[in-house]
C-alpha cells in the first residue's frame, strides 16, 4: 500500500492525514448488513498506519500507527479504501502495531437522553413554547 500511495505523488492539506484502511471481507461469503461491515471495520482499523501527513501536521509521522478514537473520512483511490483525518484528532501514534484491549468506560461525550428531555421540558415551560419533534422539517418559531 506504500507503494501505493508513493505513486499517487499525494500531497495532504495542511493537517490532513492519509491512513490505511483494512476493508473487512467475510469469510463464509455471507452479505452483511452496512451496520455489521462497519462494526467490524472498525475493530480491525482501531489503530491504523499513516501512509502520508500534511506538511504541518505534528502528531502524525508516517510509517506510524495512530490510534484513532473517532471516525474518518473514507475515500477510495484507484480501487483502494483510504481514510483521512485531522491531525488533531490522533490521540497517539506508535512506532509497531499495538495490541489493544476492549474500550473501558463510558465516553465523557456520551449523550444522556434523560437529562436532555429533562433541559427540554424545563425550557418549553419557561419559555411558554412548544418545541416541534421534528427539528429537520420545522422551523422554530416563538
Amino acid at each position: 500500500m506504500e507503494k501505493e500511495v508513493k505513486e499517487l505523488g499525494i500531497e495532504m492539506g495542511l493537517t490532513s492525514v492519509l491512513i490505511e484502511w483494512k476493508e473487512y471481507k467475510s469469510t463464509s461469503g455471507i452479505f452483511l448488513d452496512q451496520y455489521t461491515k462497519f462494526e467490524e471495520e472498525s475493530k480491525m482499523n482501531q489503530c491504523p498506519k499513516i501512509l502520508a501527513v500534511g506538511p504541518t501536521a505534528t502528531t502524525a509521522k508516517v510509517g506510524r500507527y495512530a490510534f484513532i478514537p473517532g471516525g474518518c473520512k473514507m475515500v477510495r483511490i484507484n480501487g483502494t479504501l483510504y481514510g483521512i483525518v485531522k491531525d488533531h484528532v490522533i490521540e497517539a501514534t506508535f512506532k509497531t502495531i499495538p495490541d489493544l484491549g476492549e474500550q473501558e468506560g463510558t465516553s465523557a461525550g456520551e449523550i444522556k437522553l434523560d437529562k436532555t428531555a429533562k433541559k427540554v421540558k424545563e425550557f418549553e415551560e419557561k419559555a411558554k413554547y412548544k418545541v416541534p419533534n421534528d427539528f429537520g422539517s420545522s422551523l422554530l418559531k416563538p
